[in-house]
């Protein structure tokens, strides 16, 4: 069985490797450079079992924690703050891409709808001649 010392430890250096996906993901959200981005999912999700897993184990004997020393626990406090606020900012940038993708959607939608309801082609009205001769109609050629 892993020492105490040594889980909190490891739970520390997984926290750190979430964190460092968390952040490279957001950047990547906030650059808008989305080709890859399922990538961190599969790394996110990875990580996150081996995190819960280890804290499973750490739960599983939290009575020996008392055991830790001030630093140790201090440090994994810290990895914790560090680890949330990753996670926020991930979030934010998240919710901030799709709101984006979903203003680019509506634009779309919106100019398709224009297009749509404009008339062209055959179905446009007549239009004045330069010369101002009024109205030229427009035969079709039966070979059409």
């Amino acid at each position: 069985m892993m020492k105490i010392e040594d889980l909190v430890v490891s739970i520390g250096r997984t926290m750190a490797d979430l964190r460092l996906v968390l952040d490279e993901e957001t950047e990547a959200l906030r650059a808008m450079q989305v080709a890859g981005i399922e990538g961190f999912a599969v790394r996110k999700s990875g990580l996150e079992q081996v995190f819960s897993r280890k804290l499973n184990n750490l739960s599983a004997r939290k009575g020996e924690l008392a055991d830790l020393d001030e630093e140790t626990l201090q440090a994994l406090y810290d990895g914790e703050a560090e680890l949330k606020r990753s996670a926020e900012s991930n979030q934010q940038a998240i919710e901030s891409a799709q709101r984006v993708s979903q203003r680019v959607i509506d634009t779309f939608i919106a100019c398709a709808r224009d297009a749509s309801v404009r008339p062209s082609g055959y179905g446009q009205p007549a239009k004045p001649t330069e010369r101002g001769q009024g109205y030229v109609p427009v035969a079709v050629n039966r070979t059409l």
